[in-house]
C-alpha cells in the first residue's frame, strides 16, 4: 500500500476502536451499527490484500533456479548412460538424441529445458529394457519425471505473483473507495442525530476521523473530508 492508503486504514481502525467505547450510544442507530460493521470488513479485505500485495518473488526465483540444477543434473546424468549405451552399439540416431553436455543443459532456455529433458527422458524409456547394464532403471525415469513437473510449476510461480500482486494493488484501491464511502456517505450523515444522544461520542468521532498524513507514497487521492 501507499502511505496514503496505510493513512486511511490507520484511521479507519482508529475510528472502529473510538465506536467501539461507545455500544449502548451506537447501538441506538442500527443504520450506523451496519455501516460500521461494513467499513470494518472493508479494512480486513484491503489488509489482506496489502498482505500480497508486499509478497516477494525473490524466493520463488531462487526454487526455479534450484529446481533447473537438479533437473539438469538428473537429465545429464541418464543422458550420459544411454550415450554410452549408444556408443556401444554404434547407434548414431540415439547417440545423437542425448548429446548433451552439463553446462548446455544449464544454459537451455527456461523455457525449452523441459521439452529437452523430456525428449531424454523418451529415448531412455524406449530403450530401458536395454540400459540395465548401464545403471539406468524405472526409478531413474520416474525421479527425472517428478523433476520435470516440479520445474514446469516454478517456472510459472514468478509470473503467477506478479500477476497477483497487480491485481492486489487494483483491489486496494477499490477497497480503499469503497470504505472511504461508507465513512462519508453512511456514517458521518448520522452524526447530527448523535448529537442529541451523546456529544461525547460526537466529538471522539470527530476527532478519530481524521487522516493523519505521515508522508510518502507519492501525491494523495482526494479524501472526503470529516464531518464538522
Amino acid at each position: 500500500m501507499t502511505a496514503h492508503q496505510e493513512d486511511i486504514i490507520t484511521a479507519a481502525l482508529t475510528l472502529q476502536k473510538t465506536c467501539d467505547r461507545y455500544p449502548a450510544i451506537t447501538a441506538q442507530i442500527p443504520g450506523f451499527v451496519t455501516a460500521l460493521g461494513d467499513a470494518g470488513v472493508k479494512v480486513q479485505t484491503i489488509q489482506a490484500q496489502a498482505q500480497i500485495q508486499a509478497g516477494k518473488i525473490t524466493g520463488l526465483t531462487m526454487n526455479k533456479k534450484e529446481l533447473k540444477t537438479a533437473l539438469c543434473k538428473k537429465a545429464f546424468e541418464i543422458a550420459s548412460a544411454v550415450s554410452s549405451y549408444a556408443a556401444t552399439t554404434k547407434d548414431s540416431v540415439l547417440a545423437e538424441k542425448v548429446s548433451f553436455t552439463l553446462t548446455e543443459l544449464k544454459e537451455t532456455r527456461d523455457t525449452e529445458i523441459i521439452g529437452v529433458c523430456q525428449n531424454i527422458r523418451d529415448a531412455a524409456t524406449a530403450n530401458l529394457a536395454k540400459l540395465a547394464d548401464y545403471a539406468v532403471t524405472a526409478a531413474d525415469l520416474t525421479d527425472l519425471a517428478k523433476k520435470i513437473d516440479a520445474y514446469k510449476q516454478a517456472l510459472s510461480a514468478p509470473a503467477d505473483a506478479r500477476v497477483s500482486r497487480s491485481t492486489a494493488t487494483t483491489n486496494i484501491t477499490t477497497g480503499i473507495a469503497d470504505l472511504l464511502h461508507i465513512l462519508a456517505n453512511r456514517m458521518d450523515p448520522l452524526l447530527p442525530k448523535f448529537e442529541s444522544i451523546s456529544m461525547d461520542f460526537v466529538n471522539a468521532y470527530k476527532s478519530a476521523r481524521i487522516i493523519i498524513a505521515t508522508g510518502g507514497g507519492g501525491p494523495a487521492a482526494p479524501v472526503p473530508p470529516p464531518p464538522k
